[in-house]
């Protein structure tokens, strides 16, 4: 926000809001759900909502997710595990397949061409360290 000059106005937006008013996991699990569902359906789009080619890169995705908070289960990195960022996650996955079966089944839509593997690479780069960054950081 500083280095676009809108940090007064983001001030001004926090001290309208007051956390404490929210229930905690709105606060603290909800936008790791939010990220992973957010990651799952892009990965989809890539692989043109295939449901063979998306098996793997969608739970993979979310064993990355589990996994952190079980590394924090296990003191190998910071943060604190919470069974409730991991009810985010599987709910996210759960959502992600469940939209990729009506997209394949009902919607139809498809792209004819698909994503390198370089660009869902990146998106899983990308991914892992928002998590990081959000989690541990």
């Amino acid at each position: 926000a500083e280095f676009f000059y809108l940090d007064n106005i983001l001030h001004s937006v926090r001290s309208l809001i007051n956390p404490s008013l929210f229930p905690s996991w709105m606060i603290f699990s909800l936008p790791g759900g939010l990220w992973l569902l957010t990651f799952q359906n892009t990965i989809a789009l890539l692989k043109q909502f295939s449901i063979k080619q998306l098996i793997f890169p969608v739970l993979f995705a979310y064993l990355i997710g589990v996994g952190l908070e079980f590394l924090q289960y296990l003191n190998i990195t910071d943060g604190r595990f919470d069974w409730v960022d991991v009810l985010f996650y599987s709910f996210a996955t759960i959502v992600s397949l469940m939209t990729v079966g009506l997209i394949n089944n009902k919607w139809e839509f498809y792209t004819e061409e698909k994503a390198s593997i370089k660009l869902s690479g990146f998106f899983y780069l990308f991914f892992i360290v928002i998590i990081y960054l959000a989690d541990i950081v």
